[in-house]
């Protein structure tokens, strides 16, 4: 199976989840379910409602309370997974993964703005696994953090170059089979530098 990478945009990646970007939010429409305001007596602006940090462990069958947390994942280029070309990549997809009780943000910190930096691979799907009809990827810059719905499958992170530390949040009650669940996915994942 071999997909094209198109650029992280809200309305693409709304059946996976939602985006945290202040370019994207900040150029929505009236009617958006994000409003700005002001905020800090007048020297911020606040993005209100991106997402939502859900956590539904109430309904895993081992009944351990779980908590919400955050981590720093430091990630690092797939080293072998990654083939370059002049103008285009291929990352050898080899996994996906699902969080069935809680949602998942991925925050990039310290890169550029504008940098096209890592791949978000995701996918919908069930118990049974990951629909191939609806794999989906994108191109993600240093400004755009995303935030997996609860039980979407998707890649582990994929850093196209360098290393990227991610802000990562969480639900999660130390019964490791109700936190995450891996499936074996093969895909190659084509995507503009």
């Amino acid at each position: 199976m071999k997909i094209t990478a198109s650029e992280l945009r809200p309305e693409a990646f709304s059946p996976f989840g939602t985006i945290l970007s202040s370019a994207h939010q900040l150029q929505s429409s009236p009617e958006s379910e994000s409003p700005v305001v002001s905020a800090n007596y007048g020297t911020a602006t606040k993005i209100v409602g991106l997402s939502k940090a859900v956590n539904d462990f109430d309904h895993a069958p081992s009944g351990q309370r779980a908590t919400v947390n955050w981590h720093i994942f430091r990630c690092k280029k797939a080293i072998g997974n990654i083939k370059d070309a002049q103008t285009s990549s291929v990352y050898n997809l080899k996994v996906l993964e699902k969080h069935p009780y809680s949602t998942q943000t991925f925050m990039p910190m310290g890169r550029l703005p504008s940098e096209v930096c890592f791949l978000v691979i995701v996918a919908l799907g069930g118990d049974e696994g990951p629909d191939p009809s609806t794999l989906a990827a994108f191109t993600c810059t240093g400004a755009q953090a995303v935030t997996y719905g609860v039980g979407v499958w998707h890649a582990p992170m994929v850093v196209i170059d360098g290393v990227i530390d991610f802000g990562v949040l969480v639900a999660e009650n130390g019964v490791p089979a109700e936190e995450c669940v891996e499936v074996d996915f093969l895909a190659e994942i084509e995507y503009a530098i």
